[in-house]
């Protein structure tokens, strides 16, 4: 099936291209490649917002950068509980790479300020 067989092509040129081309809700997980389909969030946020920069950041830098120690000790499980709940922290969100892609993107850091000014984005 060629559908199929673009999603096992897509996880060898991008990690996260294989939930960019799956559509709907799913949980990732591995290196963002292993997309398990979910039903849709019973309560899903009024907005998402996804920004591309026009300055590009390397992937392989930003795991370079990326200090195990400060990892998140959340429960990706126990997160995705959260998020499909109707519970003040379901909008609680993790993402380990964010401290380092900041640090070595400084523009990226100031796009998320103004976001925040703007849109309440944290």
């Amino acid at each position: 099936c060629l559908a199929v067989d673009l999603l096992k092509w897509s996880a060898d040129i991008g990690s996260d291209i294989t939930f960019f081309l799956s559509g709907g809700t799913a949980y990732c997980t591995g290196r963002g490649e292993i997309v398990e389909p979910l039903a849709a969030l019973p309560h899903a946020p009024p907005c998402l917002y996804v920004v591309k920069p026009d300055e590009g950041l390397s992937t392989p830098l930003v795991y370079k950068s990326l200090d195990l120690s400060a990892l998140s000790p959340e429960d990706p499980d126990g997160l995705l509980r959260c998020f499909c709940a109707e519970t003040a922290d379901r909008w609680r969100l993790v993402n380990d790479l964010e401290p380092p892609a900041l640090k070595n993107l400084p523009s990226l850091k100031t796009l998320k300020g103004e976001m925040g000014e703007l849109y309440g984005v944290q």
